[in-house]
């Protein structure tokens, strides 16, 4: 239906919007087919961008296959990493550095490629600075992937999830589940923390998500409610240790 529309439909991104949708969502799990999947969704993206620039829902899903290719560079660079060590347990040296090499060079090009996507992300709230999608999918970047880097970026992924929540409850589509989020991070943030009054004030933020989280949540299922349980109970576990 999708493929005909956009055939048919040359002044209007949404079927081509779709369409690449459609195509990413596919999720085959064969490697080569999967990157046949993200090129054809890229290339319909790119389309209804081409046809109308500020097409956010494109534009966003076009920043998510940048981000699921930055993804399998990640993969692929932890993948050479392990046959380098391999090698060079079993003392062969220049194949071992050989294939060093190709993971560092995967994991240039998977940063480069999230910077791909942050800055398409960013391009999306160029056009509507309200777009609070665009704020999770950077912050969901940073602090799932980027922060394997560098810790830094769990930091800067924490205002963009405050944003999150101000924007979409403004919009009347709430993003609870990012209050949770938000106490992973504050939580992590304190472990990183060495004076026991920034340990406390961390500590205490990650407990008012988890707790906003589970009063906001009964929608969501046993899991991450439990998830959430458990973390809050952690976390007041070292605020006790810390006489809190």
């Amino acid at each position: 239906l999708w493929s005909d529309a956009a055939k048919n439909v040359t002044t209007k991104p949404r079927p081509h919007s779709n369409l690449g949708l459609a195509w990413q969502r596919n999720q085959s799990p064969d490697p080569d087919v999967r990157q046949n999947e993200l090129n054809r969704a890229e290339q319909h993206f790119q389309r209804a961008l081409e046809i109308q620039p500020e097409f956010t829902k494109a534009r966003n899903n076009l920043g998510m296959i940048y981000v699921e290719r930055g993804s399998q560079g990640l993969d692929l660079s932890r993948y050479y990493q392990r046959q380098a060590r391999q090698l060079k347990s079993k003392g062969n040296t220049s194949a071992a550095a050989a294939k060093q090499q190709e993971a560092t060079e995967a994991k240039q090009q998977a940063r480069a490629t999230f910077q791909q996507a942050d800055d398409t992300f960013r391009k999306v709230i160029e056009y509507n600075e309200e777009d609070f999608v665009a704020y999770n999918n950077i912050a969901n970047m940073y602090h799932a992937f980027l922060a394997q880097w560098e810790p830094a970026y769990e930091t800067r992924a924490i205002p963009l999830l405050h944003t999150v929540l101000d924007l979409s409850v403004k919009k009347g589509n709430a993003q609870w589940i990012t209050h949770a989020i938000l106490g992973d991070l504050y939580a992590r943030a304190a472990g990183r923390t060495r004076g026991n009054a920034e340990k406390v004030s961390q500590f205490k933020r990650a407990e008012e998500h988890y707790l906003e989280f589970l009063a906001r949540t009964k929608r969501y299922g046993h899991d991450k409610r439990q998830y959430a349980s458990d973390r809050l109970a952690s976390v007041r576990k070292q605020l006790g240790k810390l006489g809190q």
